[in-house]
């Protein structure tokens, strides 16, 4: 085997590993998020800029926007495919735990929380299965006995 083959295979597991744990404990904390508990607040878009999304021509948007909870300024962002208004009014959602951690919708931190867990679970049971096959391979190859030559 091509030595820079093997050690480049073995820079995407770990990537994907890594990537995977990551996945998790982002959905992990997502899903920690009740979203009963989020609060909404009136938040005001402070800028909108648009990016080409796809070559149909659909536009998406990058809306920024800022809130106050308990006197203490926050700001954030998000994507969508409908236009806003700079100055325009909006309702987000807040974590009185974590009041820097907003969301438009109170089932959107539920949605981001099950994509990680599933995202990771993908990614680490790839790997899982990529270990028992060489596993398995491995054990196959040692446990075929030698050939038997003919000496005459």
């Amino acid at each position: 085997m091509n030595n820079s083959k093997g050690i480049g295979s073995i820079i995407v597991k770990i990537f994907v590993v890594v990537f995977g744990i990551a996945a998790l404990i982002v959905g992990v904390k997502y899903l920690g998020v009740n979203a009963a508990d989020l609060k909404s607040v009136d938040a005001e878009v402070v800028s909108v800029s648009e990016e080409l999304a796809d070559d149909s021509g659909t536009s998406s948007y990058t809306v920024t926007y800022t809130y106050t909870v308990d006197g203490i300024g926050y700001q954030s962002n998000y994507s969508s495919y409908s236009d806003v208004q700079q100055g325009e009014k909006i309702t987000v959602y807040y974590d009185p735990a974590s009041p820097a951690e907003s969301y438009q919708s109170q089932g959107e931190s539920t949605y981001v929380g099950i994509m990680g867990i599933l995202l990771g679970l993908a990614c680490l049971g790839g790997m899982g299965w990529e270990a028992i096959k060489s596993i398995r391979n491995k054990s196959k190859e040692s446990a075929t006995p030698p050939a038997i030559q003919n000496v005459e």
